[in-house]
């Protein structure tokens, strides 16, 4: 690897490893604020006030029923603390839609930019591989079978469109041309060296006039745009789309370009693949985490930010060049929040709200009650997510009805005994929502620190390299 690749690999370690170090502090700054929740919980559940219905505050300040729909669905409510909601099960278990469940089981999906675009129209059969278009073996053997077909049938009535014109011009070029085969009509040598080499009709010692060679470019012309025609369309997959979107616009980034810059490095990486053909990169990731497993983990967390950015930049021209609409009817708002989706069900896995309705009272749905009683048991956990707006992460942490402010009980009443038990109900919840992120905290504050350590003998590794590389290459002038 020279200085500069080097040099770019450094930064690139060196702003993931700042990336886990904020991630750390961010989950530490958490753990702190898990003694003002505690208070707040004694306080609130304490004061034991009434609360008849579940409620969201909307971006104006009015408020509406706390429901599935209003929270969590495509349309829910957002706000300036969070990106959006969500709701966990007792199992852990994202509650979603049942169109977003039907297509997180069977759509096919790798990544979570994938799904958005699925759920945005793209379908299912454009989401894998790269299109190739026919050779000119495919070409040649679709011209063999014009042929045999035309001269193998007398009713020309019963052949195919345009078979029998290209019988035509077929038979046309051999006069000028004779002997000419099927295979010979895609090689641009050979028609140039039997065009060059025509003679005059008249005296065989003259070469061709020039029109009669101009005749027989075009008829070689005629030919294989009527083939061409015949064979089979290839359609755009999402990976095209990504590959046609990037290309437009590294033509025209400046040098030093830091989406194009990643690019680059990224292909350096995988052994310079495409690095849009998802299989190639699948199958490139699987040989190096045979050698580095952490080296692996950092080049797809790398690939994750890369694609959060692409999409960033281009989404609309991706998402519209795989068949989705056009680039007027892209909705970035709707992508995002089904890119979110797919990120939070990869952990704990999903549901469909749908599964619950026979507990509900005209469905799970838009039952306000019914969730507002799930919530106070403790079997379900609503989250607010936001996302890092450089890097695509993801960040969620539980809400606590009351203590965070949009998310509350309206027209409360006076304190009986029947809210002071469910008040102490709560109270509970509270404490054991407290105690599980505390657990969670630290877990992940462990996994930080062991891909810390990595990233540090990454760098460690990578500087020594760079040094040694300038030992040698200046070494010349000690």
């Amino acid at each position: 690897m020279g200085m500069s690749a080097s040099q770019a690999r450094l930064l690139a370690l060196t702003s993931r490893i700042h990336d886990v170090e904020y991630k750390a502090q961010n989950i530490q700054a958490k753990k702190l604020q898990l003694a003002n929740f505690s208070d707040a919980a004694y306080n609130k559940y304490l004061d034991a006030l009434d609360a008849t219905t579940l409620t969201i505050k909307q971006a104006d300040n009015s408020v509406v029923p706390a429901t599935f729909t209003n929270l969590c669905s495509s349309q829910g409510v957002k706000n300036s603390n969070y990106k959006g909601y969500s709701i966990r099960d007792e199992q852990g278990r994202l509650i979603v839609e049942q169109d977003v469940y039907d297509k997180l089981q069977n759509g096919g999906a790798t990544d979570a930019y994938e799904f958005a675009a699925l759920m945005l129209g793209v379908e299912s059969g454009k989401l894998d591989g790269i299109s190739a278009p026919p050779t000119n073996d495919d070409m040649s053997a679709k011209l063999t079978e014009v042929l045999e077909a035309v001269n193998g049938t007398d009713d020309k009535t019963t052949l195919p469109e345009n078979y029998e014109n290209i019988g035509e011009l077929f038979v046309s070029l051999g006069e000028l041309l004779p002997g000419i085969s099927e295979a010979e009509i895609w090689n641009d040598e050979v028609i140039n060296q039997k065009i060059d080499a025509m003679k005059d009709e008249g005296d065989p010692e003259k070469p061709a006039d020039d029109r009669v060679k101009e005749n027989a470019r075009v008829l070689v012309n005629q030919i294989r745009t009527a083939i061409s025609a015949l064979m089979p369309q290839a359609t755009n997959s999402l990976a095209d789309a990504e590959q046609a979107a990037y290309n437009a616009y590294a033509d025209n980034a400046s040098s030093g370009n830091d989406l194009v810059s990643r690019h680059d490095i990224l292909k350096e990486q995988l052994g310079n693949i495409n690095i849009f053909d998802d299989q190639a990169v699948e199958n490139a990731l699987k040989e190096i985490e045979k050698k580095d497993p952490k080296e692996a983990e950092s080049i797809r967390a790398s690939l994750e930010e890369f694609k959060f950015d692409l999409y960033r930049t281009k989404g609309a021209d991706i998402v519209s060049g795989a068949g989705a609409g056009t680039k007027e009817d892209y909705d970035a708002g709707l992508f995002n929040y089904y890119a979110n989706i797919y990120k939070q069900a990869q952990s704990d896995g999903y549901v469909s709200i749908e599964t619950f309705n026979n507990e509900a009272q005209s469905g799970a749905t838009n039952n306000n009650e019914w969730l507002n009683e799930q919530i106070l048991s403790g079997r379900f956990t609503i989250e607010g997510y936001s996302v890092n707006n450089n890097t695509g992460i993801l960040d969620s942490d539980s809400v606590m009805v009351g203590a965070q402010t949009d998310i509350t009980y309206s027209n409360r009443t006076e304190i009986d005994k029947t809210e002071l038990a469910r008040a102490e109900a709560e109270y509970e919840k509270a404490m054991k929502d407290i105690n599980a992120k505390e657990k969670r905290y630290d877990h992940e504050l462990a996994k930080l620190d062991t891909e810390r350590q990595a990233l540090t003998t990454q760098i460690d590794s990578l500087k020594t390299q760079i040094s040694d590389n300038i030992d040698r290459t200046f070494g010349i002038f000690s």
